[in-house]
C-alpha cells in the first residue's frame, strides 16, 4: 500500500492574523519609476490565542531600487528587486511562501 502524508490544513483550517506594514517610498512614479526606492516590511502574526488552528508567523520584505542610466536612450532605467518571504511555525499548506502573485512574476 502507498500512504500519502496529508499536509497541515488538509481537512480545512481557520486563521486570523495581525499584519502591520512599514513602507518607505521615494520613487518618482509608481507606474514607470526612473529613480528612487520602494521598501516594504510586512510581518504577519497568527497567534494561537485568536482561535487559529495553528500558530505561525510570516515575514515579507519587498525592496526595489531604480536608477536612471541614460546609456542608449534618455529613459534607460536599471531596476533591482529583492523579495524575501519567510515562514516559521506550523502553518497550513496554503499559507506557505509562494512564487509570484498579482504583482510579481506575472
Amino acid at each position: 500500500s502507498f500512504d500519502l502524508d496529508k499536509p497541515i490544513g488538509y481537512d480545512g483550517y481557520q486563521v486570523w492574523g495581525f499584519a502591520p506594514a512599514l513602507t518607505y517610498e521615494s520613487r518618482n512614479s509608481q507606474t514607470y519609476p526612473e529613480k528612487g526606492l520602494f521598501i516594504e516590511l510586512r510581518p504577519t502574526f497568527y497567534p494561537k490565542l485568536l482561535a487559529n488552528s495553528w500558530a505561525f508567523y510570516n515575514i515579507r520584505l519587498d525592496a526595489r531600487a531604480y536608477v536612471l542610466l541614460r546609456c542608449l536612450h534618455k529613459k534607460d532605467v536599471l531596476a533591482f528587486h529583492l523579495l524575501v518571504n519567510l515562514n516559521h511555525g506550523s502553518l497550513p499548506f496554503k499559507e506557505m511562501a509562494d512564487v509570484g502573485g498579482s504583482n510579481i512574476m506575472r
